[in-house]
């Protein structure tokens, strides 16, 4: 994760606090059968009702709105979202049918003393400069550094698969498989795996 999303993360948690919400759990994984259907960001609790709180740093669409609710029901729990914006009015308007509660970034920023924002502003330092020194070194194959070396030198999924001449599939495929073995996953999305790339190669040639 970014150190704008922990950021945004723990912003929002510490804001809930403040608006006498009791965080009962983070990042609550949601099984049906035995088998895992969903994740919420924060499970919390405010006059003896339950919500389920999902926490965006971008604008929302129509899609998490449907994805918040969906969840929520999941555990029978209240929607509430906590982002930046709506993306646009439609977006706002499922909300509004749907009944969540949604919490924009700027709301959040007014309830935080600046005080506070520092000291989460430099938890969230903490937790990102963490992962990234936690990324140990690792046993590479050479069929590894191929695809971590094209991970590092593409700015998109495509331009690496590109670069490897294999389709988008077998790209993932092989990040599945890195990710499955601990080398890489620490971090979310493209730019996550990117991050990764760049210091397991500084690793590597650190250890030659």
């Amino acid at each position: 994760m970014s150190t704008r999303g922990l950021f945004v993360e723990d912003l929002a948690y510490e804001t809930l606090r403040n608006l006498g919400f009791e965080i009962i759990e983070k990042r609550y994984r949601v099984e049906v059968d035995g088998i895992e259907v969903a994740e919420i960001d924060l499970i919390a609790k405010r006059d003896e009702e339950t919500y389920a709180v999902e926490v965006k740093a971008g604008r929302i669409t129509v899609t998490d709105i449907r994805q918040a609710y969906s969840n929520a029901k999941l555990i029978k729990a209240k929607p509430l979202i906590i982002c930046r914006d709506f993306a646009d009015k439609s977006a706002e308007k499922m909300a509004k049918s749907l009944g969540i509660e949604v919490i924009r970034l700027y709301d959040l920023y007014f309830f935080a003393s600046p005080e506070e924002l520092l000291q989460v502003f430099e938890r969230s330092l903490e937790k990102f400069l963490l992962k990234v020194l936690s990324i140990g070194y690792h046993e590479l194959k050479r069929e590894d550094l191929k695809v971590i070396k094209a991970i590092a030198s593409s700015g998109t999924l495509k331009e690496a698969s590109e670069r490897l001449k294999i389709s988008e599939r077998e790209l993932i495929s092989m990040i599945k498989e890195l990710k499955k073995r601990g080398v890489m996953g620490k971090f979310r999305g493209f730019n996550g795996l990117r991050l990764e790339a760049l210091l397991l190669l500084l690793y590597h040639n650190l250890c030659k």
